[in-house]
């Protein structure tokens, strides 16, 4: 997948998933949460050449965005040309 230089790219995620909740009732643990879903990223197409992404790690999420963090090395020199 190369989304420096494309405007989305698509891609499935599949896998399982575990959530511990810490409530007044006591700990639960929902585990294992099945996850096989089609999804896709936007792309840096503007940074075409400066940047390019390394890794996306799945951090979190809420009811609507999925939380993600990313390796992106930037060069600069070649930008500023």
């Amino acid at each position: 997948m190369e989304l420096t230089d494309s405007t989305t790219t698509d891609f499935l995620m599949v896998g399982n998933s575990r959530a511990v909740a810490n409530m007044s009732i006591g700990q639960i643990t929902l585990d294992p949460i099945k996850v096989n879903v089609s999804t896709s990223l936007s792309g840096l197409q503007g940074l075409k050449g400066c940047t390019t992404i390394g890794t996306v790690d799945v951090m979190g999420g809420t009811s609507r965005p999925l939380i993600l963090a990313s390796t992106v090395s930037w060069l600069l020199s070649f930008c500023l040309l």
